[in-house]
Formats: structure tokens, sequence, C-alpha cells
């Protein structure tokens, strides 16, 4: 799925513009922040999902927070 230059047959002339570089590119770019990325889906023409999980962290301390309040 996430193949450089994969791009699935068009039968229909919806996206004859593509390169098929974006998922790998977002993978690869995912990656390298740390996260991953998966699909997920139930079938033909019964919709797909990407999930996306980064690491969030923050510079913030309790003292910090203290003063905000």
């Amino acid at each position: 799925m996430f193949l450089n230059f994969g791009k699935l047959a068009d039968t229909k002339g919806l996206n004859t513009q593509g390169t098929g570089l974006g998922l790998s590119i977002c993978k690869n770019l995912i990656e390298k922040m740390g996260g991953c990325v998966r699909v997920e889906s139930e079938g033909e023409n019964k919709g797909t999902s990407f999930i996306i999980q980064l690491s969030a962290f923050s510079k913030i301390k309790t003292a910090d927070l203290v003063k905000l309040s």
C-alpha cells in the first residue's frame, strides 16, 4: 500500500495526474517523527481509515501551569 509509485488501476479516469507518491511520502515523514501509520478497511467500497499515531511532548512544568491560572 505504501510503495513508491504504487497506483491502483483507475478504470474511471479520476486520477490521471497522480504520481503514486503521496502515501509513501506521508509514511516516511511520520516514521521520521517517531510515529506510525496504518490502514484499515472493511472491504471494497466500504471506505478506508488511515490511522496516524504521533507522540506529543510538552515543555510546560507544573510551576508554569500555576502561573497561568
